[in-house]
């Protein structure tokens, strides 16, 4: 290539933009299962941080049905879940520590949240059909993150603004 032609590839490359604009309103959540390692309530909240996701809400039927599904196909075991429920700032008043909106959608095992025992935080578990219960935060589970995964991807061609052709 000629100087002339080249340094005109270059801005034309320069000026162009690749923009990934992560929507949550808009794109899809994803829940992952972490059955490697078992946690305290606190320590798997920061595990789903320091993975770019948080612990898991359930904001609708088709959400518990999803993190159900899930769990079924991915255990024949009873293993215990947590999710970021919890009322810890105020007893029997349940909030999604990852969002810090209330639990409006509510699929709770018979009699509870029972508080049993200081209980604060919000698991779901296959033994008692994907049905939410309170336990101890400092019991030791596995946990599952929810994450944004798809990626509205724009490609922005700056530069016709600046004259070039």
């Amino acid at each position: 290539m000629t100087p002339a032609i080249s340094q005109i590839f270059t801005r034309k490359v320069l000026l162009i933009l690749f923009v990934c604009v992560l929507t949550p309103a808009v794109s899809p959540k994803e829940y992952f299962l972490f059955n490697d390692t078992e946690l305290n309530w606190f320590a798997a909240f920061h595990a789903c941080h320091l993975k770019n996701m948080t612990l898991a809400t359930i904001n609708s039927e088709a959400e518990q049905i999803d993190i159900g599904n899930l769990i079924g196909s991915w255990i024949s075991t009873k293993k215990v879940y947590w999710t970021s429920g919890t009322d810890q700032a105020k007893e029997g008043e349940f909030v999604w520590m990852s969002t810090g909106q209330p639990i409006r959608y509510k699929n709770w095992y018979y009699g509870e949240p029972n508080n049993h025992g200081s209980q604060h935080c919000l698991t779901i578990s296959n033994i008692n059909s994907h049905q939410w219960d309170d336990d101890q935060c400092s019991n030791e589970y596995f946990y599952i993150c929810e994450g944004i995964t798809e990626c509205s991807k724009e490609i922005v061609f700056l530069y016709p603004r600046f004259g070039l052709q």
